[in-house]
């Protein structure tokens, strides 16, 4: 019984083992690719800029740059009270759940 039990828990160490490795593994290549995306995004955004200061001006693109951000920062706001007004309506669905 004992032997048994020494293989069934050096089997699940083996398992543990590799699945926490793959783990690491993974989490290392997508810290990896978000920190590449994440350059490529800003030499994109570098590149933008320099072409609409050739086009309009320096002023101008810096205004239009800083106006998209803006924007941007608008709808992930507009997301969050989204997903937290989502939130509260599946909290008040699951308290009303377990009183029934």
């Amino acid at each position: 019984m004992r032997r048994a039990l020494r293989l069934i828990l050096a089997a699940a160490e083996r398992r543990a083992g590799l699945f926490g490795g793959h783990a690491r593994a993974r989490a290392t290549h997508l810290a990896l690719l978000a920190l590449f995306g994440t350059v490529a995004l800003a030499f994109l955004l570098a590149l933008v800029t320099v072409a609409l200061a050739d086009w309009l001006g320096v002023k101008a693109a810096l205004a239009i740059m800083a106006g998209l951000a803006a924007l941007g920062a608008a709808a992930v706001l507009v997301a969050v009270a989204i997903e937290r007004r989502a939130h509260a309506a599946a909290l008040a669905r699951q308290a009303t759940e377990e009183r029934s």
